[in-house]
């Protein structure tokens, strides 16, 4: 087990007032329903992540569209306390660009409105579950997510890139 919190970005796609969930075939969390997603890779911006994610999971090409909130989630045994996973998840908003979302190999898709949502509520991650009500149903704005990139050479640093 790592010893760290693993990066993970989600974002859900918004269509007539409903979003994508994926059911997930893996542990943790087998069976539930998540909003779409992945680990970021080391040294990837988390607005790069989304969209590789979205693209290998639901097969969709989107354009990241901000940051909605930074959720960190610490998974705990109820019976010893010891903890199962620490998870730092980016929401991201997503714009939908083309493709139709289908079933990959990370589990099966469905929409849900709202009021699925709390119908489902039991069968949806918890932590995902508040994470749907608040930034994909709820009116948070977006933030932006800005990109640095430092370069290193003769004892000194300089700033290869950004959008600062």
């Amino acid at each position: 087990m790592f010893q760290h919190p693993l990066n993970v970005v989600v974002g859900s796609l918004l269509k007539n007032g409903k979003c994508l969930l994926i059911r997930r075939n893996k542990e943790p969390y087998k069976n539930y329903w998540a909003i779409p997603g992945g680990k970021v890779e080391y040294g990837e911006h988390i607005a790069d992540a989304i969209e590789r994610e979205l693209k290998e999971e639901i097969g969709v090409d989107v354009k990241f569209a901000g940051l909605r909130g930074i959720v960190s989630e610490v998974l705990r045994d109820s019976q010893n306390g010891e903890i199962g996973g620490h998870f730092l998840i980016w929401v991201c908003g997503v714009e939908f660009l083309s493709g139709e979302p289908a079933k990959q190999n990370e589990g099966e898709i469905k929409w849900f409105g709202p009021e699925d949502v709390e119908k489902e509520k039991a069968a949806i991650i918890p932590s995902d579950y508040l994470m749907a009500k608040r930034f994909i149903f709820g009116e948070v704005p977006a933030v932006s997510v800005h990109t640095v990139r430092v370069l290193s050479d003769d004892g000194g640093y300089r700033i290869e890139h950004t959008d600062l």
